[in-house]
């Protein structure tokens, strides 16, 4: 059985990662229409990195975004961590109850 702190860890993760993925699709730019075909378009986009500009590959999808984007995507990998963490200490639990049967 699924204990409260995974199902809401969960429910936290799918949450915030379904709000990445609503943010990125409603925040399109250069790079991305670059990765869909257009030849056009330079295979690099400038980023400002504390002062300075630094010119980014488009394959590079974490270093283009913002810092707010940034820190949520290291949330995100937080709460799955946390989330397998829980998963896998229910997963025992049930070991055990069905080993005590």
């Amino acid at each position: 059985m699924i204990g409260r702190k995974t199902g809401v860890t969960l429910m936290l993760a799918l949450v915030l990662g379904s709000g990445i993925a609503m943010w990125v699709a409603w925040h399109p730019d250069s790079c991305s229409r670059y990765l869909r075909g257009e030849p056009t378009l330079p295979s690099t986009q400038e980023v400002e990195m504390g002062g300075r500009t630094v010119y980014v590959p488009c394959e590079q999808w974490y270093p283009r975004q913002t810092m707010a984007m940034q820190t949520a995507c290291l949330v995100e990998f937080a709460l799955i961590g946390v989330l397998v963490v829980f998963a896998a200490g229910d997963g025992v639990d049930w070991w055990r109850r069905r080993a005590a049967r």
